[in-house]
């Protein structure tokens, strides 16, 4: 307990973390507390009969679906012009002559025209009439079923390159979109009230944009911690003492992860108080962000925390930043903001405040997701407290990339 306590004081007084703790607060204010919260627009207000918007829905329809995007497609591929999202960002794709030829083979077997007629369509476009503006009736019900229809999005997809709205996993988030009706709203309302009390809600909406951020910044405090030691030779001192390795390891992991927690619910304390203003006190859940911070939260600064002490005292503290930077670029770049999670990814995303019945189907996925990443964060403490004691016995002094590489070149 002692040696916890020192680690503790010893993080609260570094740099890093108190760079850490302002980062975090920024960047959930003007994420997650920002003006939408300041102006109210976020706050949930009961649905009214005679709304003009109530929203939008995503159906996985194919009749709402197949004309929508099949007219998408061929818009662009009367332009060539694609835009895609291979790595999270943005790639225009203009695709060459053989690409062109395909993707016109696959506009034709969906839509039922011909060459010559999907050109006479682009010669108007191209002089000025866009006919083409109003989505065609292309009856592609009556000549193909959906798995057929998606099975040439996949084609198309893979032409672009992947990371387009083609993809089947997108169809219904980028062509099923519905207006909502009074009683989709109301019932969506309803459910949030009752079941989720609002603020659990908000509590997932507050989760999703801290996982963000936690899923890589605790690396850099974890990194900082353990290569101080090493610049002001204390591992000298402290290799000389009589404390097991694993008791050293374990009790710095442990001052890390409550040092990188206690700001987390500080600011989810602080969200809590703020969005329960906006309702009556018996119509919120008050454990809603504690609850979900710790389910949520706690296993992605588990997992950060573990493997960047690991890399960190395997390699150095760069490698390890290096390391946690691709894995979460990764994760983030591939995982949907909202209705997807993944039994093993990284990061988790439910961008939104509503849709409960489309993470609560998930429950099981998000359980295990949870308890794996715990569990990858417990077993790179212990593989560290391991190379640890290898290094407190003089048979082990880490790997310096740095050095192996000049080595390399040096024998090249």
């Amino acid at each position: 307990m002692m040696l916890y306590t020192k680690e503790c004081k010893k993080i609260s007084r570094s740099v890093i973390y108190w760079i850490f703790c302002a980062i975090m607060v920024l960047f959930l204010v003007s994420q997650f507390l920002g003006e939408e919260l300041r102006d109210d627009r976020l706050v949930l207000n009961e649905p009214q009969q005679g709304w003009q918007d109530y929203g939008t829905a995503y159906t996985d329809d194919p009749e709402i679906i197949m004309p929508a995007a099949a007219n998408a497609l061929v818009r662009c591929y009367l332009i060539n012009e694609y835009r895609t999202y291979p790595l999270g960002f943005i790639h225009i794709v203009h695709l060459k002559t053989a690409e062109k030829e395909k993707m016109c083979m696959i506009c034709e077997k969906i839509t039922g025209m011909d060459e010559n007629e999907l050109k006479d369509i682009l010669n108007s476009v191209e002089n000025g009439n866009d006919m083409y503006h109003d989505q065609p009736d292309y009856d592609i019900q009556s000549r193909l079923t959906y798995e057929e229809f998606k099975a040439f999005m996949t084609e198309a997809d893979s032409i672009l390159g992947g990371g387009s709205s083609f993809a089947p996993e997108q169809l219904s988030l980028q062509f099923g979109g519905v207006p909502k009706t009074y009683e989709q709203a109301k019932a969506e309302y309803d459910e949030l009230a009752e079941k989720d009390r609002f603020t659990n809600g908000y509590a997932r909406l507050f989760c999703d944009y801290g996982g963000i951020f936690l899923s890589l910044l605790p690396v850099f405090v974890a990194a900082a911690l353990c290569t101080s030691d090493k610049r002001s030779r204390m591992y000298q001192l402290i290799y000389s003492r009589e404390v097991s390795s694993s008791k050293i390891v374990l009790s710095r992991f442990a001052a890390l992860v409550t040092m990188l927690m206690l700001p987390v619910l500080v600011m989810a304390l602080w969200s809590h108080i703020k969005i329960a203003m906006f309702y009556t006190v018996s119509r919120v859940d008050n454990l809603a962000f504690l609850k979900y911070t710790f389910i949520w939260l706690l296993p992605t600064v588990i997992a950060a925390t573990g493997m960047g002490m690991l890399v960190t005292e395997f390699f150095s503290g760069i490698a390890a930043v290096f390391a946690q930077f691709v894995w979460w670029f990764a994760s983030v770049m591939t995982t949907p903001i909202a209705g997807k999670i993944s039994t093993f990814g990284f990061v988790v995303r439910h961008n939104t405040i509503g849709e409960r019945d489309v993470f609560m189907g998930q429950m099981h996925q998000f359980t295990v997701n949870r308890l794996f990443f715990t569990a990858v964060g417990l077993v790179c403490a212990l593989l560290t407290a391991f190379v640890y004691d290898l290094r407190r016995g003089g048979k082990f002094n880490g790997i310096r990339m740095s050095e192996k590489m000049l080595r390399h070149q040096s024998q090249s």
